[in-house]
């Protein structure tokens, strides 16, 4: 990932969806088929306490933890945040 564009809308969506459902988000995560990230987006990314995760750690972590279309079906049919 080349550019800081992503970061941009989420550091602006956080202050949105924060006020509007009244609640902090710990955690915010940029995930993306992209191979890596470029030194600035990283440092970016660090700077704003946000989770880089790229094409590799995905495949990484499909390979750890096996989900099927039953697994994502279920967890689709429990409650969701209001916005």
């Amino acid at each position: 990932m080349r550019s800081q564009e992503a970061l941009k809308e989420l550091i602006y969506a956080r202050k949105n969806y924060e006020k509007s459902i009244n609640r902090k988000f710990d955690t915010l995560a940029v995930v993306t088929n992209a191979e890596g990230f470029v030194n600035k987006v990283q440092a970016a990314a660090n700077q704003h306490g946000i989770t880089l995760i790229g094409l590799n750690e995905i495949s990484k972590l499909l390979e750890e933890h096996i989900v099927t279309e039953r697994d994502i079906l279920a967890r689709l049919d429990k409650q969701h945040i209001a916005i």
